[in-house]
């Protein structure tokens, strides 16, 4: 049983854009009426297709982590995609290609700033040999093609106020949880498996996209997991962090109910942390639901509450049990 109350995390919103943000759909001040100068990127097509198949292949791979700026950094890595191609296959390859799909897309500008500067990116790896590439070089000229556009009224995503990878991403968890089994009582979607049945415990955080095969997705229904710690543990914090992104139709769990348990059958009360994003909130956030406080269990279980609205889904990407 617990010693001290609960203590809810505090909810963590984005205090810079970030590479998988949407952009603000309200009325954007309009630039100076001027001309729009011709740029030559502009009128670029960017393809991949496979010689005598006429299909894509990893375009769309690729296109995720150009959508996701790839941080930029990791425009190189489009070398290790090719490493993974039947060497057949290399031969093959005409180019790349780049889509944007456009359902939640309203208006030119708002697909201006999901273009650009991403096919600059996609650019990069398609046109510039391995041998070429540095990074430091390639922001540079990122930040100056972005600056030309702004001054001639296009609306791109503004790099130079870009955070790179979400923090949480960049280091390996160890804690109590790190390693154990997770005993899903509602199976994670196939559409977003992440790693699989280790994601949740793996000690390795998402970044800011849920398709970064570190998040885990359920549609429609509330979910149940449930951590076996092996034996029974001293326990002073739990939590799991959750994602809303309005856009894709992802929310933040109702609510999330924390217990624990010595034989998975009677389990004790720790915490119900409430949501406190609202529906509406239309930029990508990221929040901790937890527990802190004194207890001893094996189980420890976690029920995220659907939010009830339909086709929305509940993603999270780690449990943390301390």
């Amino acid at each position: 049983m617990p010693t001290t109350p609960a203590q809810p995390s505090e909810t963590q919103l984005p205090a810079a854009q970030h590479e998988t943000e949407q952009p603000n759909t309200s009325p954007e001040p309009q630039p100076q009426a001027q001309p729009k100068a011709a740029h030559p990127l502009r009128s670029r097509n960017f393809i991949l297709l496979v010689a005598g198949q006429g299909i894509s292949l990893f375009g769309n791979m690729m296109l995720r982590f150009a959508m996701s700026m790839w941080v930029l950094d990791e425009t190189g890595s489009a070398t290790a995609f090719a490493s993974i191609l039947a060497i057949s296959f290399v031969p093959m390859i005409l180019g790349v290609q780049g889509n944007l799909w456009c359902e939640h897309v309203p208006t030119a500008e708002h697909a201006e700033h999901m273009i650009w500067p991403r096919l600059l990116a996609i650019a990069e790896v398609g046109w510039s040999a391995p041998e070429r590439k540095d990074y430091d070089d390639f922001h540079a000229r990122v930040l100056d093609a972005v600056a030309w556009m702004q001054q001639r009224g296009y609306h791109p995503f503004d790099q130079k106020n870009a955070v790179g990878p979400r923090p949480e991403s960049l280091d390996t968890l160890h804690c109590l949880s790190t390693g154990r089994q997770v005993v899903y009582r509602t199976p994670y979607s196939p559409k977003y498996p992440a790693a699989g049945d280790a994601s949740l415990t793996d000690g390795l955080c998402g970044g800011w996209n849920y398709g970064d095969r570190r998040w885990q997705g359920w549609l429609d229904t509330d979910v149940e997991l449930v951590v076996d710690l092996g034996e029974r543990q001293p326990v002073k914090r739990i939590a799991a962090c959750f994602m809303q992104g309005f856009y894709a139709d992802i929310w933040m769990p109702r609510a999330v109910e924390i217990s624990v348990s010595d034989d998975d059958r009677h389990y004790t009360p720790l915490a119900v942390v409430e949501n406190d994003i609202p529906f509406e909130y239309k930029q990508d956030c990221y929040r901790e639901f937890g527990w802190s406080g004194q207890t001893a269990a094996r189980y420890v279980r976690l029920k995220a509450l659907h939010n009830g609205h339909p086709g929305g889904w509940i993603f999270t990407d780690e449990i943390i049990v301390e």
